[in-house]
């Protein structure tokens, strides 16, 4: 298993896995990314489904993220500054 599960489609595998660092944006549990999903607009069940999917997929890959960023609800400008510090610090490495 790819622990950057999106590297080859998003960079084409062009570069290896040591030159790569990954940020997992952990939104909280399903239920809670559902009710602010359906907050913002109105959705289908196959999009929502669909979301769903994506949301499952890339949990997998939240302990093999060499940082993890908390969104919690309520809580954006939190995740962004701890964001920015983490680019921050890997660009100092």
């Amino acid at each position: 298993m790819n622990a950057f599960p999106y590297s080859n489609e998003i960079l084409g595998g062009l570069l290896p896995r040591e030159n790569v660092r990954s940020i997992y944006i952990d939104g909280g549990t399903w239920e809670s990314l559902e009710k602010r999903i359906l907050a913002r607009a109105s959705m289908g069940e196959a999009e929502l489904a669909s979301r769903y999917k994506r949301f499952m997929e890339e949990t997998e890959f939240k302990d093999e993220a060499d940082v993890v960023i908390y969104n919690q609800d309520g809580k954006l400008d939190e995740a962004k500054k701890a964001f920015e510090e983490a680019v921050r610090g890997i660009a100092k490495n």
